[in-house]
């Protein structure tokens, strides 16, 4: 029974996994999606150019779903004009439309998970496992 169920779950870990790729460092689709999120991202934190140091980035059906940390370009920290904010760590999700990444919602220095209210327009897996029984 123990390894049924260990073979179950492998097999839902490698379906859910399975549901996105994550663009590695260099690539055009990696500078593409965060090239379209940066202009967005520099706006309202009122503070250019930045770079984006990267803590994920999932891809899958037109869809990426984006956590970062903007700095200053070469390193430098930036400070959230947001009061209320929990510093400038940045979640974004983009769509693909017309072979160009649009940005459909962001959000920088947030104490939630709002990305939750995409759940049913994404790839199942694409925003993790807070869309887990969301659908």
């Amino acid at each position: 029974m123990q390894r049924l169920f260990v073979a179950v779950a492998a097999l839902a870990l490698m379906a859910f996994s399975a549901a996105y790729t994550s663009p590695g460092p260099g690539s055009p689709q990696r500078k593409a999606i965060l090239d379209a999120l940066r202009p967005a991202v520099e706006r309202q934190l009122g503070v250019r150019p930045i770079e984006f140091v990267v803590e994920e980035i999932r891809v899958g059906g037109g869809w990426a779903f984006v956590r970062v940390n903007p700095q200053l370009k070469g390193g430098g920290a930036i400070r959230n004009p947001e009061p209320e904010a929990d510093g400038v760590h940045t979640e974004a999700v983009l769509q693909l439309v017309g072979g160009k990444w649009r940005v459909k919602e962001f959000g920088i220095g947030s104490t939630d998970v709002w990305w939750i209210g995409l759940c049913g327009e994404t790839p199942a897996g694409l925003l993790g496992q807070w869309c887990t029984g969301v659908r």
